[in-house]
């Protein structure tokens, strides 16, 4: 857990300051007076400043994210400066995952703030000095130890008091909220826990929905309770929003185009919409050969297998020479006569009837 001090030296020159280990440092994010700590009702902004003065003493305690906050203001000195008196700040920061242990310490701060030894611890373990350039020295190991009270005995309970209590700032209800505190955890929703603190009004406590609030501005002797509101998101980030949705349902709108499109041509694999020019070229290309096929027929040349066949038997002509060289032969060659035709004719008989009178003569 971090510890941050505020103060100043004694001369002109030395203005307040934040330091951490005793080197000056910027004021933690969540302290900065530009940065909102809670959004209201009616869209209002609170700043960390709507809820103390720096010279008056104070108890703030706000969570945001994982960031736990206690911040104690108007813890006088024991030195002075020209102008007057110097008022201390010191800020408990728990920025751990887990806050249960760190919550349970900030828990004791505060118990013993409201009864007002913690001021008086603090403003003793920081001291003038002229050894730096702001101008104070803090006892760090002093100060470390002011978190370690045995004494103070917690109930780990939680807190599912969801009512917001605010009152006047007397003795009665800072013992009851001793007691509070005592029994169960910090409520866990983010925004501005608890402030105690002599000029907040009513109405702030009411629009920035304060937990637990005590006030010098305030009349009443008991507490008045009131149901927490639901925090209404500030109108950028409500923008943002609805811009990131319509970003997804565009997304969700794409992809779901894409499948379709990829769908449809499963379903028909004769479309392509990828070429349908180059579908149509090929298309005109084949009806013009076509028809230019029609207009000059041309002899189609021998296939590939007849071409195989040739070289397999490359001494046989092609039919068509074949039956050219008979014609040819047939056209030399005279026609017989009626006696060669006879005798042709007659021959079988003749040859079987001459063997059959030999066999008679021998």
């Amino acid at each position: 857990m971090d510890i941050f001090v505020q103060s100043r030296g004694e001369k002109w020159s030395q203005e307040y300051t934040w330091v951490k280990n005793n080197q000056k440092t910027d004021e933690p994010s969540i302290l900065h007076p530009l940065r909102p700590v809670i959004y209201g009702n009616n869209k209002s902004v609170f700043y960390i400043t709507h809820f103390y003065d720096c010279e008056q003493p104070s108890i703030i305690v706000v969570r945001s994210k994982e960031q736990l906050l206690l911040l104690l203001t108007g813890i006088k000195a024991e030195w002075d400066a020209p102008g007057g008196a110097i008022y201390h700040s010191v800020a408990w920061l728990s920025s751990s995952k887990s806050l249960s242990r760190e919550e349970n310490v900030i828990r004791k701060l505060i118990i013993r703030a409201l009864d007002d030894r913690l001021q008086n611890e603090i403003s003793s373990v920081i001291t003038a000095t002229t050894e730096n350039e702001h101008g104070f020295y803090i006892n760090i190991s002093r100060l470390e130890q002011l978190e370690k009270d045995e004494s103070l005995l917690l109930v780990n309970g939680k807190s599912d008091d969801h009512i917001d209590k605010i009152g006047t700032n007397n003795e009665k209800l800072k013992a009851d909220l001793i007691k509070e505190l005592t029994s169960q955890s910090l409520l866990q929703e983010e925004g501005v826990l608890i402030v105690v603190s002599d000029f907040v009004t009513k109405e702030v406590f009411r629009e920035a929905k304060v937990w637990r609030g005590l006030s010098g501005k305030l009349k009443n002797e008991a507490w008045e309770a009131y149901e927490r509101e639901k925090k209404s998101p500030p109108e950028e980030e409500s923008w943002r929003r609805k811009k990131l949705i319509l970003v997804m349902l565009f997304l969700v709108a794409v992809i779901l185009a894409v499948l379709l499109i990829g769908q449809s041509q499963r379903e028909n694999p004769l479309f392509n919409p990828q070429h349908p020019q180059k579908e149509q070229k090929q298309t005109e290309k084949s009806e013009h050969k076509e028809q230019k096929q029609a207009e000059n027929p041309v002899i189609t040349p021998p296939s590939e297998h007849q071409e195989q066949k040739q070289v397999e038997n490359p001494l046989t002509p092609p039919p068509s020479q074949r039956q050219e060289q008979k014609q040819v032969e047939n056209a030399l060659t005279p026609p017989p006569s009626q006696h060669q035709e006879q005798s042709l004719m007659m021959s079988v008989p003749i040859k079987k009837t001459a063997k059959v009178n030999l066999q008679d003569h021998s």
